[in-house]
């Protein structure tokens, strides 16, 4: 999987294929706070229960709110109505703020090219004007000079020439250097800039909505914009913004510490803890099973919650043939449907959240972090009691579960301790160091970090929802951390083994 690719980029004008021939509004954030069958409440919503009002893009207000004590959560939910907690979905997050200019790799008016470089003799000089054409050009062999030469194509993807293009066919110009005009340029943002350091908001902590503080997060090129923000937790005590899980630490760093920006998102079927004043969240050895186990979250749902679909969807709804023909309604993986009928088919203390993202110009997939926790490893290994964590996607590209894990005969899988473990991805123990007043040390288990790749369709809006959910009992928690989200300009194919899905760091 290539890096992420800056949005600057070599291009020349489509008036080259010519001479070749001879010639805004604020959006509502929604946050529920009761079960599936309450009516939903609009607020922004953060990890110690408080709501902000404010507009998008303004230097007060928005999604975010601060805590005297960082890191910290509180019990006392209050939810109330706000809009622009994040951007329209509608707004082109694809495109760069400001005039162009030569130099900037787009294509501006008056220019005859732009391949973002000032090196002379490449086919674009530094004025934005076509080089000279060598000599030989046009004699249909590859000369000294020439990157091509009529239908004399060393290369012919685009992406062959430089990784800063994710789709397109080389062409040759007239003066035999390469034609990008059908080139596809990513322009999603390369480096966020993270906004969660005095910030206990859910969307923050996954690095995510950030221009809902304005000032600095307004610049597109540093913020990833989401709408319809909805969040269902009734329990307050289920969710944690914070900096550090566990006591653990690898160096001066701690196993579990954000791996964006200052804080992460962490979800749970259990009562988390309050963090303390640093931010930093430590569990009693075993709690994870031995303490309070349920929580306010709803109970005995007979679907799954949301937008989400336990049935197959692949091969047209009829399933058989994961990934292919999704129907788009169901779950195109089918990888949840045997899971959700084994055994009772309820879901009980289901928290679950979603929200909608516009994809940028030539940009195929998206990425997210994360790590898993189970009281339920290893002795309910392989029973029909295996709690279930879901991201789901609705892209043009694929409808369904997305948290799937490729076995060992590349059979995709759901997100569950049984799959988790038969694939070898239960990385701690019980007793593994790792695991150190976590709550699910003495008692359960951990993956180790793992990121969950998504694909995507340049400029479709979309939604994403996650839940974690405990299956046919209320007893023995499962937790996720979540956190650095970002945009993947090369994306992955659901179709092709190893490609989408969970992937250990």
């Amino acid at each position: 999987m290539r890096a992420l690719n800056s949005i600057t980029a070599p291009l020349l004008l489509p008036a080259l294929l010519c001479l070749a021939a001879g010639c805004g509004d604020d959006a509502e954030l929604t946050a529920t706070a009761g079960d599936s069958d309450s009516e939903s409440t609009s607020s922004t919503m953060s990890a110690d229960g408080d709501t902000t009002t404010g507009t998008t893009g303004a230097a007060t207000g928005g999604s975010g709110s601060d805590s005297d004590s960082e890191g910290t959560t509180t019990d006392d939910a209050t939810t109330t109505t706000t809009t622009g907690g994040v951007s329209d979905s509608s707004e082109d997050t694809g495109s760069t703020t400001g005039d162009g200019f030569c130099g900037d790799g787009l294509l501006d008016p008056g220019e005859d090219c732009d391949d973002g470089n000032d090196v002379e003799g490449d086919g674009c000089e530094p004025d934005c004007t076509l080089s000279p054409p060598p000599d030989d050009c046009g004699n249909g062999q590859l000369d000294e000079g020439e990157a091509c030469d009529g239908d004399m194509l060393p290369l012919t993807a685009c992406s062959d020439l430089d990784e800063k293009y994710t789709a397109g066919d080389l062409g040759c110009a007239i003066n035999c250097s390469y034609d990008l005009a059908a080139c596809e340029v990513c322009e999603a943002p390369g480096q966020v800039l993270p906004c969660d350091g005095e910030s206990n908001d859910v969307l923050h902590a996954m690095g995510l909505g950030c221009d809902s503080l304005g000032g600095e997060w307004a610049d597109i090129t540093k913020h990833i914009p989401v709408s319809n923000f909805q969040f269902k937790s009734k329990a307050t005590t289920a969710y944690r913004v914070v900096r550090q899980f566990g006591t653990f630490m690898t160096g001066d760093t701690p196993l579990w510490g954000p791996k964006e920006g200052e804080k992460f998102l962490l979800i749970s079927t259990g009562n988390l803890p309050q963090a303390n004043a640093d931010g930093v969240l430590t569990a009693a050895p075993g709690s994870a099973q031995t303490g309070n186990t349920t929580n306010d979250n709803p109970d005995g749902m007979m679907s799954l919650p949301g937008i989400m679909n336990h049935a197959k969807g692949s091969n047209n709804g009829t399933g058989g043939t994961p990934f292919v023909n999704c129907d788009g309604d169901g779950d195109c993986s089918d990888t949840l449907d045997a899971q959700w009928n084994l055994g009772t088919k309820s879901a009980n203390d289901v928290i679950y959240f979603q929200f909608d993202v516009k994809v940028p110009k030539g940009t195929y997939g998206y990425n997210v972090d994360f790590a898993y926790f189970s009281v339920e490893y290893p002795e309910w290994v392989n029973t029909s009691f295996n709690d279930m964590a879901i991201l789901w996607s609705t892209s043009e590209t694929y409808t369904g579960n997305v948290t799937f894990i490729t076995d060992l005969n590349d059979t995709p899988r759901p997100l569950t301790v049984t799959a988790l473990a038969q694939s070898g991805l239960m990385k701690y123990m019980q007793d593994s160091p790792e695991l150190a007043n976590t709550g699910y040390d003495q008692q359960g288990g951990g993956t180790g970090w793992a990121t969950v790749k998504g694909s995507a369709q340049p400029e479709e809006t979309f939604t994403l929802a996650w839940t974690v959910f405990d299956k046919g009992d209320t007893v023995l928690d499962t937790a996720l951390i979540i956190d650095n989200w970002r945009w993947d300009c090369m994306g992955c194919v659901p179709s092709e083994v190893d490609s989408c899905g969970i992937a250990p760091q």
